[in-house]
């Protein structure tokens, strides 16, 4: 480089940097309302639900073929998602046959995986990334604390950055220590990251809002929940909330107490409810929200303001989870009501299948806690 073509360069570097000053110089003086989200909806409408005929796992599959179909700039990858083995739960299956440009393969690396998603993101992609098993979500903390839920703001994207992280989650299969865990508790309360935990209720319509979100968002799909039947809940109406979008479960007569629930032990809820109704005609109004964070409380206060009792059951371990966040929650905006958590044991999940089941919340975990509460 000769002198005269190092001075220009270095001419116009200098020119872009106080133009930048004096552009800055001009704007107003910053405000925190840039980072605050107003977008926060307390709408409580809620509506019937028709009870879903396919399985789960055949709903997401769908959801996913329609957001590759609809949206060329929509990708799917992870590792072993193509077909003909379509990921470990066959949520991809086929896929990659339909769709050969958007959908494939990557070698074995979250943290690798998570940071192309990012960088697809803000280059105008919508990436949907696989992560084989919920408890490999350790290695994708770095990329979604640090990177994907900061840079909306850092890079002035409006609140745009279309990235979502979907796993299979929780225990019940026998798979132990490092493939059963609940981890979910660990990104509650990152800013701008939303927090998902579907269930077996929700139709195609409601998993397409939730899987086309225009921000970060961490999507956890309990296993158990892929191949589960959806049976009549008699004695028990369902309803959907799609602002909270939330599941409620209206006993057809009034409720005593509240349970609150999400993922996979909505199904647990049921049956536990529908033992208490039948043979100790108490009656539970079940609350089960799909986005864990931000939380929308305004249908679970509602619920409280009539039973004053609330149990809340999870898959994970107990301590600064969803359900102590919960309570705490209510408490501060003077809600009165007693409480009561059911969450598994503090210990490594074991790989005996039948030790794992009685190291989780169940059915009857529930019922013995409602029934040794006084009422």
């Amino acid at each position: 480089m000769t002198p005269k073509n190092k001075q220009r360069i270095e001419e116009r570097i200098t020119n872009q940097i106080k133009a930048g000053f004096e552009h800055a110089e001009q704007l107003p003086v910053a405000s925190i309302s840039y980072f605050t989200n107003n977008t926060h909806l307390k709408k409580t409408s809620i509506h019937p639900i028709t009870n879903p005929q396919e399985p789960l796992k055949r709903r997401i599959n769908k959801t996913l073929d329609n957001l590759l179909k609809s949206n060329i700039k929509c990708v799917i990858f992870g590792e072993d998602i193509e077909s003909p083995y379509g990921g470990a739960f066959k949520i991809t299956e086929g896929l990659s046959t339909r769709y050969p440009e958007q959908v494939w393969n990557t070698p074995i690396s979250e943290s690798a995986i998570t940071g192309k998603a990012i960088g697809m993101a803000m280059s105008g992609f919508s990436p949907i990334v696989e992560i084989m098993f919920a408890d490999f979500l350790t290695l994708t903390f770095d990329q979604l604390l640090n990177s994907a839920s900061k840079f909306s703001a850092l890079f002035k994207l409006n609140d745009s950055l279309p990235l979502v992280i979907r796993t299979p989650t929780g225990g019940r299969r026998g798979y132990g220590a490092t493939h059963s865990q609940s981890p979910e508790k660990h990104f509650l309360g990152i800013p701008n990251l939303n927090v998902f935990a579907i269930n077996y209720l929700l139709n195609e319509t409601a998993l397409k809002e939730i899987y086309s979100v225009n921000k970060p968002t961490l999507i956890l799909e309990n296993k158990s929940d892929y191949a589960k039947p959806v049976e009549p809940l008699i004695g028990f109406e369902r309803f959907y909330c799609r602002h909270s979008k939330t599941i409620i479960i209206k006993p057809k007569c009034t409720a005593k107490i509240t349970l609150l629930c999400y993922g996979g032990m909505l199904s647990h809820a049921e049956e536990a409810a529908s033992y208490l109704l039948f043979e100790h005609e108490i009656a539970a109004e079940i609350i089960c929200p799909s986005q864990l964070y931000p939380f929308d409380d305004v249908l679970l206060a509602k619920s409280l303001n009539q039973t004053s009792k609330l149990l809340c059951v999870e898959e994970g371990t107990d301590f600064a989870n969803f359900s102590s966040q919960c309570i705490a929650q209510l408490h501060s905006k003077g809600i009165e009501f007693t409480s009561n958590a059911i969450s598994a044991d503090d210990n490594v999940i074991s790989s005996a299948l039948n030790i794992e089941l009685d190291q989780l919340p169940n059915k009857d975990k529930i019922i013995y806690t409602v029934l040794n509460w006084n009422h």
